[in-house]
């Protein structure tokens, strides 16, 4: 919890911060990371998977609200926001997320910079 909390405050929301200004169509960004149970015979190796985004004002609790780099829309600027998260997630390394929010999360930052983890159940 110690270095959760360190982590929240010297690494995320700096980053968020800036985030959220330079995106101000953004809402909230979610991910999920874990190891998986199987992979096809290869190491089943923990990672952080693919940022999604919201924009401002979509329901949360709704998967269509969310989106990544897959949006061919030119005015959306979700693809662009998540691949600055992700460029963000490198920079910082699994070992770091794991530390940080353990195996089998998912972690939503909303654009107030409330951190919500939840156990995260992949199949």
């Amino acid at each position: 919890k110690k270095l959760k909390d360190i982590g929240d405050q010297t690494v995320l929301k700096p980053f968020f911060t800036e985030f959220f200004v330079k995106h101000p169509t953004i809402g909230a960004v979610r991910w999920t990371q874990y190891a998986p149970y199987f992979n096809d015979g290869d190491p089943c190796v923990f990672s952080v998977n693919e940022p999604e985004v919201a924009r401002i004002g979509a329901d949360l609790a709704e998967n269509e609200s969310w989106g990544g780099c897959w949006s061919s829309d030119k005015k959306d600027e979700r693809p662009k926001a998540a691949e600055d998260v992700q460029v963000f997630f490198n920079t910082l390394g699994d070992d770091l997320m794991e530390k940080l929010f353990g195996d089998g999360s998912q972690i939503t930052v909303t654009r107030e910079l409330e951190i919500e983890s939840e156990e995260y159940c992949h199949d």
